[in-house]
């Protein structure tokens, strides 16, 4: 698609996981947004398992950007900036997952939560 004069500026969409069924929706809102002249980028939390994929969501698989392992640097560094520059908020968020989720959702609650936080640091680095 050739944009031009008639780029509307850049929408991002975090979804818990892409593709998936539950992301039908949004794929085709992406596809038309991007037909408007909006800039679309996907972050994702988690990757789907192999599955069954609908063309318009494999067409944008390759612009997915994942989550790393919340064993990685960039989960790391990405927690150690919001909780020095952000500590109320971050440790707000932090104990709402952790102390108000029935067990055994909690510990997915909290993966969930450290890669969330590893994508706001990526969508707060580029600005």
């Amino acid at each position: 698609m050739n944009m031009g004069d008639s780029h509307k500026g850049t929408l991002i969409y975090v979804v818990k996981v892409f593709p998936a069924v539950t992301t039908t929706f949004a794929v085709n809102e992406i596809w038309s947004l991007r037909q408007r002249g909006w800039s679309v980028r996907i972050l994702a939390i988690e990757r789907a398992p192999a599955a069954v994929v609908h063309a318009r969501a494999a067409a944008l698989m390759s612009e997915v950007s994942y989550a790393r392992s919340v064993f990685s640097w960039a989960c790391l560094k990405a927690h150690l900036y919001f909780l020095f520059r952000y500590p109320v908020r971050y440790l707000g968020v932090f104990l709402d997952t952790l102390l108000f989720r029935f067990f055994p959702y909690h510990i997915f609650e909290l993966r969930l939560f450290f890669k969330a936080v590893q994508l706001a640091w990526q969508i707060r680095a580029e600005d």
